[in-house]
């Protein structure tokens, strides 16, 4: 099963029924600003409202799980593979995770000052050009 975007399948139903998303907003007693929005992904709509967004064009939600690409382990499942584990393979994985984390948290770092229109942390030097008189 392919997973779908949310904004994906209001826009796809809509199209099927024939609606623009004026008419989809009328009937939903919402926005078209909102509609749009939803549409291209700019918000995340709750199960909710996609419920309400799909009902009012005669559709019904329908969610389902699947299993994942890995097995979720308990926590003593989880201990005792780690405790086969050697030192020099626990300081490695924990060098890796540690690694990773950094990554994530710099990455983090930069989308936020994005988000707030600031520069990340790490700037780039000054260039140097010469001043006219």
């Amino acid at each position: 099963m392919t997973p779908v975007k949310a904004g994906e399948l209001i826009r796809t139903v809509r199209e099927l029924h024939g609606l623009d998303q004026r008419a989809l907003a009328r009937r939903a007693r919402t926005s078209q600003g909102q509609i749009s929005k939803i549409e291209r992904g700019v918000i995340s709509p709750s199960v909710t409202t996609l419920e309400r967004l799909l009902g009012v064009m005669g559709e019904r939600l329908q969610l389902s799980a699947v299993p994942g690409m890995r097995p979720n382990l308990s926590t003593r499942e989880l201990r005792r593979d780690y405790e086969k584990l050697s030192v020099e393979e626990r300081v490695a994985q924990a060098a890796a995770l540690s690694s990773a984390l950094a990554s994530i948290a710099a990455a983090d770092e930069g989308a936020a000052a994005g988000a707030r229109g600031t520069a990340p942390l790490t700037r780039p030097a000054p260039s140097r050009r010469s001043r006219r008189t």
